[in-house]
């Protein structure tokens, strides 16, 4: 069968700006790990392409560090599977599971959102100095999904650092 490979085109040129080969396999994979990173700001450079005055570069880079008491940050939170692959947590809804995210000390960090509901994307609020693995982050099944003895099993735990 033939091998998928989605492009990103330009507008303009409608050239070739992106393009990645998809494999669909058969092979079951698992959830082995909850990536998450606090995204505390965005800073967004401009720069104009030598020769071609017309040509604009934009590159955004995300900042990670919280700098004063009461400053909220989001998490971007990624799931990797046994196969090596990663994908954003936001690909699958947040409907589809139950994210929970704790704080290990409160006199740093507080957590908020509203677990469970819609808009279940956690947010982070900065308390006092502090830094280190302070976050601890959970993903569940849908409560529909829970039975048994594996009711109370995460499909994935991680970290996020501060």
């Amino acid at each position: 069968p033939p091998t998928p490979s989605p492009q990103v085109r330009s507008p303009l040129s409608d050239s070739i700006l992106g393009e990645q080969m998809l494999v669909v396999s058969e092979e079951k994979v698992t959830v082995t790990e909850l990536r998450a990173q606090v995204v505390a700001g965005l800073s967004l450079t401009l720069q104009a392409e030598p020769g071609h005055p017309s040509v604009v570069t934009a590159t955004t880079l995300g900042t990670v560090t919280l700098r004063a008491p009461k400053q909220e940050a989001t998490l971007s939170i990624w799931l990797t599977f046994s196969d090596h692959t990663l994908a954003p947590l936001e690909l699958y809804g947040w409907q589809d599971a139950s994210l929970t995210v704790a704080t290990l000390d409160p006199a740093v960090a507080t957590v908020g959102g509203s677990p469970g509901g819609p808009a279940a994307r956690p947010w982070v609020v900065a308390e006092g100095p502090g830094r280190g693995a302070l976050l601890q982050l959970s993903l569940h099944p849908p409560d529909a999904c829970r039975r048994g003895r594996h009711r109370l099993a995460a499909l994935a735990t991680g970290t996020a650092w501060l």
